[in-house]
């Protein structure tokens, strides 16, 4: 999650999937927590509160009742808010990713890797079975078929043969 990159990846998986409010309320929740002025922090909390922590909220993330209450009574108390509100909702919205999506992200990442790497795999030459050059694709197995099948007479030593 620390990796723009990366985490810019797990939100586009996320917005498929219909759950990246988890995403976004971490993002938020880190924002909160490195924000020093406290004006701004109580501006920051008051959206992640509205957004993602209120019973019926846009993007509501699925935390315990409780939490969600202790986070609302410590708004609503007037005191000045603790850089801790969201500790408890942040963990258990990450353990919520790392169980629920996280899985998903790593096998579709592993099945596009593998389709990354049989497509570079791929080798483009021109074919000579038609008057155009046209391109055809020739994996490492068409290549390893199409010479074992060439005439051994015609085929060529290699060097050191």
């Amino acid at each position: 999650l620390q990796n723009e990159r990366r985490r810019k990846e797990f939100l586009m998986y996320c917005t498929k999937r219909c759950c990246e409010e988890n995403l976004l309320f971490w993002v938020d929740v880190q924002k909160f927590n490195s924000e020093e002025k406290e004006e701004t922090r109580e501006l920051i909390a008051d959206r992640i509160i509205t957004e993602y922590i209120k019973n019926g909220a846009p993007m509501q993330v699925n935390i315990d009742g409780p939490i969600a209450e202790n986070i609302l009574n410590k708004q609503e108390n007037g005191s000045p808010l603790p850089l801790n509100l969201f500790a408890t909702a942040e963990t258990k919205v990450l353990f919520l990713m790392e169980m629920d999506i996280l899985p998903g992200f790593r096998k579709q990442e592993n099945t596009s890797l593998s389709k990354r790497e049989k497509k570079s795999q791929t080798l483009q030459v021109p074919s000579t079975s038609s008057p155009r050059l046209k391109l055809v694709s020739l994996s490492p197995n068409s290549i390893r078929r199409a010479v074992q099948s060439y005439p051994a007479g015609r085929r060529r030593k290699s060097i050191g043969s």
